[in-house]
């Protein structure tokens, strides 16, 4: 589109604005812009995710139009799409080092069974 286009498209939502009387052409003479950006917690679409609210939809629909389901495949429909454990992938990686490195120093391997005998020693 390029700084041209921008330009006619500005151009042209200013003009529309004035045109339908949304904006007073004095209220053009000093405009402020807040360029905030913030971080959104966005969440993704997951293909299981997706595949349980179409099926959530249809269930959904079947009832209101009075059409009675053998299976409505509720209980697979949230094994399939586990919730998020909280963590994002930087914490998981560090999470797993953290468990490999105390693994590795660990002989029993972090098991009860290993730290129950060390205390009782």
């Amino acid at each position: 589109m390029g700084e041209a286009g921008l330009e006619q498209l500005l151009k042209a939502t200013i003009n529309t604005a004035v045109s339908i009387k949304a904006v007073k052409l004095e209220e053009l003479e000093r405009v402020i812009v807040d360029t905030t950006v913030q971080d959104k917690a966005i969440a993704h679409p997951v293909d299981s995710r997706l595949l349980e609210i179409a099926r959530h939809k249809v269930v959904s629909a079947a009832r209101r139009a009075g059409i009675a389901l053998k299976q409505t495949y509720a209980k697979e429909g949230k094994t399939a799409a586990p919730p998020s454990r909280g963590l994002c992938a930087r914490q998981a990686i560090q999470s797993a080092q953290a468990r490999r490195q105390a693994s590795a120093h660990d002989p029993w391997g972090g098991h009860a069974r290993g730290a129950a005998q060390v205390r009782s020693s």
